[in-house]
Order: structure tokens, then C-alpha cells, then sequence
């Protein structure tokens, strides 16, 4: 199963990231390595940029972020 979540990240610790949606509710995923480096997923975090995550699995269960992307430009 792959789907897609819109939201900002809230925390980022090695692999995972948790991820709150527009609706309020978190997403725990783990981050597919090269999807997004550590610096770049800190950074979206400390700006409140909103990301579109990619996903397989079940969040909270395991889900694998395959994508991880901002909506709109730094800056």
C-alpha cells in the first residue's frame, strides 16, 4: 500500500521522522535512506515548511517514507 500525507514535521531523530497533519493527528515514519538528508529534514522542521510524505506501510507501524518533499521553496 503506498499513499501520500501533506503536513509539517514536528520531530526528526536518526531515521524517523513524525510528521502532523493538517487535522492535527502525528505520523511516525522511517525514512528511507537518500529520500532526504538529516540537515534538510531538520531544516523543514525549525521553518514549519509543510512536506508531502510518500509512503509504504502503515504509519505508527512501521511506514516507510519513500519521498519526502517540501511544498513550497525555502527561503
Amino acid at each position: 500500500m503506498t499513499a501520500e500525507l501533506v503536513g509539517r514535521i514536528t520531530i526528526v531523530q536518526e531515521d524517523r521522522i513524525r510528521v502532523m497533519a493538517d487535522d492535527g493527528r502525528g505520523y511516525l515514519f522511517v525514512v528511507r535512506k537518500r529520500v532526504a538528508s538529516l540537515d534538510e529534514l531538520e531544516r523543514w522542521r525549525d521553518l514549519g515548511i509543510p512536506v508531502r510524505v510518500r509512503y509504504t506501510g502503515i504509519p505508527d507501524a512501521g511506514a516507510v517514507a519513500d519521498a519526502v518533499a517540501p511544498l513550497r521553496a525555502e527561503g
